[in-house]
């Protein structure tokens, strides 16, 4: 797929090479990150009470310690617990499974692997953001009783397989789609939720601005999106010139 960097010539060429090493090291950071917060989230378990690592440290969640340790915001701090979380979970588990197969006389308890941990792989590997890692976590949903772990893990390996040529709002996309083809029965219900949860506020300002709080569902939002780029299109798009008297 061509990328916003395709068709460069000469001096413009050399982009690419510090381009990509900016988006490596970014994928880099973020997995260590995630392997960070998820060791926070795992120090800071419920059962530990007040002797978990974020209560010892003032806070009242895993997150907020994250939070607070990176400068991220709310939503990002929660994505790197999640992120870590599961992959802990996933060593956990496929470090059971081995020592059991290797020493079955042991009799360790058997920890399930999760079925994301294809998901975990390609993030520890470099091959996937964390921030892809979520968008395929949020758009195949959990497991339930019409969607099988199994089930899962087959729509996880063909989306993988399409992930390199994907940006994540379309990974997102890509994953949802395949969860609805699982789950055929639940597409209503999740529609009927994304319409419970449709929130649209406008409330003015001290200093006299309006400010716009809203939650759209996916067909409320494609108009609203549509409309906004058309009346915003002057100013981020539009003809060109490079003529310097077309563009006097």
């Amino acid at each position: 797929m061509e990328g916003p960097l395709e068709g460069l010539t000469g001096l413009d060429e050399q982009l690419r090479a510090p381009a990509a090493a900016v988006a490596d090291h970014r994928r880099l950071s973020d997995t260590y990150s995630a392997f960070l917060s998820g060791t926070i989230s795992a120090r800071s378990r419920r059962e530990l009470g007040a002797t978990g690592l974020s209560a010892r440290q003032g806070f009242i969640t895993p997150e907020a310690m994250v939070q607070h340790a990176t400068g991220t915001a709310r939503g990002e701090a929660a994505k790197l617990v999640a992120a870590g979380t599961l992959m802990a979970e996933t060593d956990r588990a496929e470090k059971t499974v081995h020592n059991t197969a290797q020493h079955p006389e042991t009799r360790l308890p058997v920890r399930p692997v999760p079925w994301q941990a294809p998901v975990v792989h390609a993030v520890t590997s470099g091959a996937l953001s964390v921030d892809a890692a979520d968008a395929l976590r949020r758009g195949l949903g959990d497991v339930d009783q019409p969607v099988t772990a199994e089930s899962l893990v087959t729509a996880l390996t063909r989306v993988l397989k399409e992930a390199a040529d994907l940006t994540t709002d379309q990974l997102f996309k890509r994953a949802r789609r395949r969860r609805d083809e699982l789950d055929e029965a639940g597409i209503k219900a999740r529609e009927k939720q994304a319409r419970d949860d449709t929130r649209f506020t406008i409330f003015r300002r001290a200093d006299g601005m309006v400010a716009v709080n809203a939650l759209l569902a996916p067909e409320q939002r494609e108009w609203w999106v549509s409309t906004f780029d058309c009346v915003t299109s002057p100013r981020r798009g539009g003809v060109r010139f490079v003529d310097p008297e077309k563009a006097a």
